[in-house]
């Protein structure tokens, strides 16, 4: 479910009712990840692999809705801070590199900025290490 693509999510297919299960398919499995308690995300071991697919979908401004993207950078935000601070800067940094040319990176950035935002909401000023 994590590995689904499909073509451009910017441009509606025309058929409200596909979108809509194709919104729910990409949505659903985030949702479940959001619905676990903050402790679920405290061993690095079990999100290891969970933490790659999440910040893929969150960073994938071209293919994945908005909708799933703010769930997933939701979902990010709640990882341990060793995996916030490894993954998510280097990537916002990347992000505002190309900002100024890039409507994609300017999204990205965005996306990295709520993601820290969940980080601070839910683990407070734990949420990034020293």
């Amino acid at each position: 479910a994590f590995n689904s693509q499909s073509d451009d999510k910017s441009s509606g297919s025309g058929d409200e009712d596909e979108d809509a299960i194709d919104i729910f398919n990409r949505l659903a499995p985030v949702l479940v990840l959001r619905a676990l308690p903050l402790d679920a995300f405290d061993d690095v071991s079990s999100v290891k692999d969970v933490h790659t697919h999440v910040l893929r979908r969150m960073l994938n401004i071209q293919d994945e809705y908005e909708d799933v993207r703010r769930v997933a950078s939701e979902v990010f935000g709640r990882m341990p801070s060793d995996i916030i601070e490894r993954e998510l800067f280097p990537a916002l940094r990347d992000a505002y590199a190309g900002a100024k040319v890039s409507r994609n990176d300017l999204a990205r950035v965005r996306t990295c900025m709520f993601s820290c935002n969940c980080a601070l909401a839910s683990r407070g000023v734990d949420a990034f290490s020293d």
